[in-house]
């Protein structure tokens, strides 16, 4: 999703929500949905596997980092509501 972003802590757990409307989500890019609402939708009508990729700063999908340390991130569920 873009522009909701969570930064990770020490012990941190978090629940994250978001709607699937073209504001709320863009592309590797950056591009957001509302560029192209149409397009955004038909793409949700077509859906056939959904993936999860993280990435910081301005980089979309391109991997957690850390500053300095070690870590260790779990998801432990993944769900898609209409």
């Amino acid at each position: 999703s873009n522009p909701l972003e969570y930064t990770l802590g020490n012990t941190n757990a978090a629940v994250i929500k978001v709607l699937l409307t073209p504001d709320q989500w863009s592309d590797v890019n950056g591009q957001l949905g509302t560029t192209d609402p149409a397009d955004f939708t038909a793409t949700l009508l077509r859906i056939g596997a959904i993936g999860m990729t993280f990435g910081g700063g301005c980089f979309f999908s391109h991997g957690v980092y850390l500053d300095s340390g070690s870590a260790t991130l779990t998801v432990t569920d993944m769900t898609l509501n209409d």
